[in-house]
């Protein structure tokens, strides 16, 4: 079995599915903690190709010195234990770092999480190239047929992984279950071969075991439900803190819907401004929300208002959640797809388009742009409105992006006014009130009422004044810049979040993945 040369071409395939998979499984560790914005994204990827070459380095020394299959199976023993300790090393290093400098806390992160590991795996494919070449004319056809072989294992991998094993089984599970097989093809081997150096190893697989034992959290935050996707991590919540009673739904542990646990009302002051703006149409307005949640929004479109309304979602669990946990009326179309496709592909024009998208703290760059809005104008009707929610910074650094998007819709011939919710700019938001006629805000059928006094939404919109932003860009399909503006504000969202709600739960014993 050790002088058969498919043994080393199964280990190509594994160490290519090996890959992939600890590239996906790794980002899933790490974004519930610092985010899904371009910077951890870039940072994942970069130190994963950096481990890679240094892999690569590593196999060309190791090849130049003697190198032989057992010394092979070694390395893929070492890789495997590693990455079956990932897991524990993640939750450990996340909590060990929590009050550095977030983006520094996440390169330290990835490099000691990622760099090991992939390095170890990234020297194979050049050793067993090394192992099955028996002269150096030959050496190009073995380099291609080795690096073909790891990249369908890759290819494999990524789908398997992504759209079934994490999420039926979230992401330590098959981290270590997908760990065990090199490592225990390389264990068995190397057993038979008389090697018990190997031995060890299983130290780490019952390290790894204990990983895979989540300890039930004794706490006044109750997980109702949480599962791990390709589109992130969802959980429920119930939160009974010092003064208040809550129902949360989080997405990569960032807020999506917010609601009292005793009137099922939503905690958020946009829900109540929103409702109130939307109230100026009358009973059975066809309207359209583009981003679901939990649901509080459409339902008070419906409960509230009477409105025909479709809602349009990415992710399939929201809407089973928002009837399950939130009280989400069953009378509302719910379509599964993304919403700048939905745009694209249907024919109905509605009353109100309201965008309220959020990817945690990430707005979708794609659904922001003047390309986007002078297609929406085209599925409004003639006196239809746009509302848009975005985060409340205006000012500074953090409020670019808000900045830049006023001027889009300027830029795409739309009138714009811009409500901010009555909070600080840290903890509100700012509505965008959008038409491609004059805007005339009537009275609404459901005044807006905070701190038991009427609000006058009109006069609360900001003065045009106000709205003289030169440094602003437009936002197009080709220059899609909102999510590099808006770092600033993501991070101030994160970091407050961190210290309100995710160190809380993980001091709580509630582990920060699946």
């Amino acid at each position: 079995m050790l002088s058969s040369n498919k043994t080393l071409y199964t280990f190509a395939f594994l160490e290519g599915a090996t890959v992939l998979a600890i590239e996906l499984l790794s980002a899933r560790m790490l974004i519930p903690y610092f985010g899904t914005g371009v910077q951890v994204w870039g940072t994942i990827i970069g130190i994963t190709v950096l481990s890679l070459a240094l892999g690569y380095f590593l196999g060309g020394y190791l090849s130049e010195n003697e190198i032989n299959k057992h010394k092979l199976f070694f390395i893929f023993l070492l890789a495997s234990a590693l990455m079956t300790l990932m897991p524990i090393e993640a939750k450990s290093l996340m909590a060990t770092l929590v009050n550095l400098d977030p983006f520094a806390s996440l390169i330290i992160t990835c490099i000691i999480l990622l760099v090991p590991c992939l390095s170890l795996f990234g020297a194979t494919p050049v050793i067993i190239i090394h192992l099955l070449s028996k002269s150096h004319l030959d050496a190009g056809k073995t380099a291609g047929n080795i690096y073909a072989i790891s990249t369908l294992g890759g290819i494999l991998s990524t789908l398997v992984v992504g759209f079934y094993l994490i999420p039926e089984f979230g992401i330590t599970v098959p981290t270590f279950g997908l760990a065990l097989i090199p490592g225990g093809f390389s264990f068995i081997l190397l057993l038979m071969a008389g090697k018990m150096i190997a031995m060890p190893y299983v130290l780490f697989v019952l390290l790894g075991f204990l990983s895979t034992k989540n300890r039930t959290p004794n706490s006044n935050i109750k997980v109702l439900y949480e599962s791990e996707g390709l589109l992130g991590q969802v959980m429920v919540v119930d939160a009974v803190l010092p003064g208040q009673s809550d129902r949360i739904l989080f997405v990569n542990r960032m807020g999506q819907t917010f609601v009292d646990l005793n009137t099922g009302e939503s905690r958020w002051s946009y829900v109540k401004y929103s409702t109130s703006i939307c109230s100026t149409y009358p009973p059975k307005s066809k309207a359209l929300l583009l981003g679901l949640g939990g649901g509080s929004l459409a339902r008070n479109l419906t409960s509230q208002l009477g409105f025909n309304l479709t809602t349009v979602e990415l992710d399939e669990r929201m809407a089973g959640l928002g009837k399950r946990f939130f009280g989400l009326p069953e009378n509302i179309t719910h379509i599964l797809d993304d919403a700048r496709h939905f745009l694209h592909v249907t024919n109905e024009t509605y009353d109100i388009i309201i965008i309220d998208i959020f990817k945690g703290e990430v707005p979708p760059a794609h659904l922001f742009t003047k390309e986007c809005f002078e297609q929406i104008k085209t599925r409004l009707s003639d006196k239809g409105m746009l509302l848009i929610n975005f985060n409340g910074f205006l000012k500074g650094s953090k409020g670019k992006a808000a900045r830049s998007l006023y001027k889009t819709l300027l830029a795409a011939e739309i009138n714009v006014k811009v409500l901010p919710t009555f909070e600080s700019p840290k903890y509100r938001n700012c509505i965008f009130i959008c038409k491609t006629s004059e805007i005339e805000l009537k009275k609404p059928r459901i005044p807006l009422i905070q701190n038991w006094m009427e609000i006058n939404i009109a006069s609360s919109c900001l003065p045009k004044e106000a709205l003289y932003f030169p440094d602003a860009a437009i936002y197009t399909d080709d220059m899609p810049r909102l999510e590099h503006y808006n770092i600033d504000a993501a991070k101030a969202w994160r970091d407050e979040y961190k210290k309100t709600y995710t160190n809380l739960m993980t001091s709580k014993g509630i582990s920060l993945f699946k």
